[in-house]
């Protein structure tokens, strides 16, 4: 469990709560706009690395191909068990 809340520490990323009999680490609210990305034509990841997947909106007004974020937000939740002798995510 230390591992990945190590992992959250280094991203800079503030931990809201660890509940360690469930294996359960939750985030505070984070931004995202460092990894958010948009598919290309072909239906892949401009940004393979990206952690967040925006669509694609187009106004009659917008005069570019999409509006741009002005904030791409959310949590991180996550699960970290014991299964077959591995520590599984």
């Amino acid at each position: 469990m230390e591992y990945y809340t190590e992992f959250f520490t280094q991203k800079g990323i503030a931990i809201k709560a660890i509940d360690k009999t469930d294996g359960i680490i939750t985030t505070e609210n984070t931004s995202f706009m460092n990894a958010y990305t948009w598919e290309n034509l072909e239906h892949q990841l401009m940004n393979p690395a990206a952690c967040v997947v925006c669509a694609k909106y187009k106004s009659w007004m917008a005069i570019g191909p999409s509006f741009l974020p002005q904030s791409v937000t959310g949590q991180w939740i996550v699960h970290v068990y014991e299964q077959n002798n591995k520590t599984v995510v």
